[in-house]
């Protein structure tokens, strides 16, 4: 195939004619952290960055001693970490807090700052770091990469150092319109929290609204169906119809459906068995799955689905077993519920629901922006779209 005029063929594709290919090692040093033993850990002292750390969790262990001044992190310095989550905990961070030790499996990243650009290198793992987790070794959940692997991996590479503070500085921008996005969609959840409180708890009375809650079980309101296992052969790769099971997610997806859009769900078993969930198209009843069906005429099922979601917290606590909790049907059914008159749930229902839509359109927006970002880093950090030349 030819190449366009202003590029040239290398061994990880085709990149601009004033481009190089580098391997990670080239432009920075790797320096693992300390493990940490557990009667080493202090009420005071420096604090020991662990992974949960670099997620934004403010549960320090610390450390009073002598320690390697290569493992001392301060503000701003950039971190890896070669052992966590696809997705979430494994790959770069910006350490954001005071001087901290490294805990182990966290790389301290030390760059070449006359050849890198540290912005613009931080965009680079994010990219690297789908690559890295590819053959990263361990199960599909966690993972973990070795340090000569990693500093082996091979990127294209702008010797322009304007050019890569401009690719950096359109990146950034995109990770600040996403956070933005991020907050505005927490804050709209926390309004919403805070909502559900004053118009679901009963205390506090819509103006107009003076009619006593009338004190019912679930099973008095509605019937509670538990769906059906579905085969794993069952299943497809195109997101036709959802497998709605014991998870916050899909388990799957099928060709085939056996329940009906616009039904309430509760997870029946599993870690996140209790959750209560709003299916707005047609999908498959899992094993661990409990539909909200036949809903009295007298009860407004949107309403139903806001209640039952305001004690969600609640119909966690009915979970029994601990290796795989599950929520026996008996149990839910004799869920307790106060529901006021059906005028009052309407008015209810639809505050509610309009704070949801607001929240989906955010999401909405976020993923597709986040769909934008990704399309950003691959043209701008290989060259195929250039910025400056």
């Amino acid at each position: 195939m030819k190449v366009a005029k202003g590029y040239k063929r290398t061994d990880i594709g085709i990149i601009p004619e004033d481009w190089e290919v580098q391997k990670l090692k080239s432009v920075c040093k790797l320096i693992n952290g300390r493990g940490f033993k557990p009667h080493e850990w202090r009420k005071d002292g420096l604090p020991i960055i662990r992974i949960q750390n670099l997620n934004g969790s403010e549960d320090f262990n610390y450390y009073k001693g002598a320690f390697n001044s290569k493992i001392l992190v301060e503000e701003g310095q950039l971190l890896f970490a070669w052992s966590g989550s696809r997705g979430t905990s494994f790959g770069p961070h910006i350490w954001n807090g005071k001087n901290a030790l490294l805990n182990y499996h966290t790389w301290k990243v030390n760059i070449v700052e006359q050849k890198i650009d540290k912005e613009y290198f931080l965009h680079l793992l994010k990219l690297l770091t789908r690559k890295i987790e590819e053959k990263a070794h361990g199960a599909s959940a966690l993972v973990h990469t070795q340090k000569g692997e990693m500093e082996n991996f091979e990127f294209p590479f702008p010797t322009s150092r304007i050019e890569q503070i401009e690719i950096a500085s359109k990146l950034t921008d995109a990770d600040i319109h996403i956070s933005t996005l991020g907050k505005l969609i927490a804050k709209k959840k926390n309004i919403k929290q805070g909502t559900m409180h004053l118009l679901l708890s009963g205390k506090n009375k819509l103006k107009g609204f003076n009619a006593i809650w009338k004190e019912n079980k679930l099973r008095e309101v509605a019937e509670i169906k538990k769906g059906k296992q579905i085969n794993k052969d069952e299943l497809t790769a195109n997101d036709i119809f959802p497998v709605i099971n014991g998870g916050i997610e899909p388990s799957g997806y099928t060709d085939k459906f056996n329940t009906k859009e616009n039904t309430i769900t509760i997870s029946e078993g599993g870690n996140s068995c209790g959750y209560v969930s709003y299916q707005t198209q047609n999908f498959w009843s899992g094993g661990h799955c409990y539909t909200i069906e036949n809903i009295q005429n007298a009860i407004l099922k949107t309403f139903l689905y806001h209640l039952l979601k305001f004690k969600e917290k609640q119909i966690m606590e009915l979970r029994v077993g601990s290796g795989l909790p599950n929520i026996q049907k008996n149990r839910l059914a004799d869920f307790p519920l106060s529901i006021p008159p059906f005028r009052e749930q309407e008015t209810i229902s639809e505050i509610l629901t309009d704070i949801d839509l607001e929240i989906r359109v955010l999401q909405e927006q976020l993923s597709k922006y986040k769909l934008v970002k990704e399309a950003m880093m691959q043209s701008l950090l290989t060259g195929n779209i250039r910025l400056s030349i």
